[in-house]
């Protein structure tokens, strides 16, 4: 149930532009490390510490046991001894009390912290859409490794998530899903590799070379022609369910453009 819920809801983020959906995801992501993982890391480590020094007590008490068994024989050197071990765990104790302290002082909500955080990942992911106004396309991968990162790690639940339905149904799905019976609808165009594409063609996620691939076609594999073209870019989708944009060379049985 909860995980049919989970890609019910990545079937929705799918539906926005990843910038979009990076704020979302981003924001629910910080939220969760800062609000709840972070408390109970620091709850850890404050039991950890306890129990550090239990620890120690423990061992100066079996210390002072064998120390003991030696008293009768040497007085001044049991005392030495003791005397040592008790200023060892004198230090160590309050080594660990200080780390305590400070674990304490440190486990507040810092809301500006968080933003901060938030606003720096959201800055370098969405760097090369900032940029591409000011500087040369070809230098824009140099400044897109955030931005490729964030999208291979969302990709598996995108991936998984086209089976599923929306969970919060817009007003577009339910007018796509009631098509109007007097219009025209055009008859589906499969599109099939060519020559040069048959040895292995990538799938991108967007209209150029600078875009996540997908994933690759080779062989005999059907694809559907989704009637959007950018230049030299075509717009399908593959038997497996990736939509994607690929190189007008590597397929055959694009239609011709109408000519204005």
């Amino acid at each position: 149930m909860i995980r049919n819920l989970y890609y019910a809801v990545w079937a929705n983020l799918s539906e926005l532009p990843m910038i979009a959906r990076a704020a979302i995801v981003l924001a629910v992501l910080v939220a969760f490390i800062w609000m709840i993982a972070r408390p109970l890391l620091f709850r850890l480590l404050l039991l950890l510490l306890h129990i550090s020094s239990l620890f120690i007590k423990l061992i100066c008490l079996i210390g002072n046991k064998i120390l003991g068994i030696t008293a009768r024989k040497s007085p001044e050197q049991y005392a030495a001894r003791y005397n040592r071990m008790a200023d060892l765990t004198g230090r160590c104790n309050e080594r660990l009390l200080t780390w305590s302290t400070r674990l304490k002082d440190k486990h507040q909500f810092h809301l500006g912290r968080m933003l901060l955080l938030y606003g720096v990942l959201m800055l370098l992911i969405s760097l090369p859409t900032l940029l591409k106004p000011i500087i040369a396309e070809e230098y824009i991968p140099y400044f897109s490794f955030v931005s490729n990162l964030y999208q291979k790690i969302e990709m598996p639940a995108l991936e998984v998530a086209a089976v599923y339905s929306p969970l919060f149904s817009s007003e577009e799905s339910i007018d796509a899903e009631e098509p109007d019976p007097t219009e025209d609808l055009s008859p589906d165009v499969w599109l099939s590799l060519s020559e040069q594409g048959r040895n292995g063609s990538n799938v991108r996620a967007g209209p150029g070379k600078d875009y996540q691939a997908l994933g690759t076609i080779a062989g005999d594999i059907q694809i559907l022609y989704l009637g959007e073209r950018n230049g030299r870019w075509v717009h399908i989708r593959t038997e497996d369910g990736i939509e994607g944009w690929i190189y007008d060379s590597l397929v055959t049985g694009v239609p011709e453009e109408p000519s204005e």
